[in-house]
Parts: C-alpha cells; structure tokens; sequence
C-alpha cells in the first residue's frame, strides 16, 4: 500500500487535534466523508464528544481541501481483520450517501463508522474502541484503589 497514492475505495486518515478523521477515496482527487455540521472534518462539537449527536452530512471534496495544512495517508484500517467489500461496491457506497444529512455521534456515528461501513460492511471505529478501553482500565484501577 502506497500511503500517498490513494486507489479508489481506500480510507483516507486525516489527522486531526485530538483525533482522526477519515473519508473514502473516489477518485480523480475527491473524497466523501462524513462530518459534523458544513465543515470539511475539522472540528467537532463539544457535545457529540461526551455522547450527544449533532446534525451531520455526508459530503465530496477534494482531498486536498479535506486535508487542508495537515498530512493524510492511506490506512485501511481493518484490512488486515477483514476484507472489504469489492472497490466498485465501496464507492457505490460511498457516492450514493453524498448529501444525506444524518446524526452525528463521536461516540456512535462518526466519520470513522461512516467509512469502515462503506468499505467492510460493518460500521466500526477504532479510535471510540481504544477510548472505552481506557476508561475501562481506568474505572477499575480506580475501583481497585478503593476497594483493597
């Protein structure tokens, strides 16, 4: 996998303060992603962090826009757990929900679950998982702490 020259269907990784926003790569240098109100994933609202959900669209831009100033690369995240689904039936995917406004959810309904749906069928996001561990681990060290 070449991490600067996207083929169609691939994740797109954009990194972001604090975390990672991913689209779907379509071609001709244009991505459809899912973001938190009109903006291009830059930023999200404080109440989709702590579980809320804020009105969001899926939208097509051009990669380079997306990213802005900052970097991105290729990261099929899953690819190595699961096979995505065919390259045509991910951009079907993707493409057919451009303009479709939904909830967004930093905990349930990101730009995250938005692409690994589109690429594995399974709408998953990592950087939610390794946040619930955290707390998790947390909650019982904290437990532990008061209870020995």
């Amino acid at each position: 996998m070449d991490a600067k020259n996207p083929k169609e269907g691939d994740m797109i990784e954009f990194p972001r303060s604090g975390y990672k926003h991913y689209g779907l790569y379509t071609g001709d240098g244009e991505v459809v992603h899912f973001t938190p109100g009109e903006g291009k994933g830059g930023s999200l609202a404080p109440s989709t962090v702590v579980g809320g959900s804020v009105e969001g669209a899926v939208r097509t831009d051009k990669l380079q826009d997306v990213a802005g100033t900052t970097d991105w690369k290729v990261n099929n995240i899953q690819d190595n757990k699961q096979e995505p689904k065919p390259t045509q039936e991910i951009v079907a995917a993707a493409l057919s929900s451009v303009g479709q406004e939904r909830p967004y959810s930093a905990t349930s309904s990101n730009c995250e679950h938005f692409a690994t749906e589109c690429r594995y069928g399974k709408a998953e996001s990592a950087q939610v998982k390794k946040v619930e561990k955290a707390a998790e681990n947390f909650r019982q060290h904290l437990a532990d702490e008061l209870f020995q």
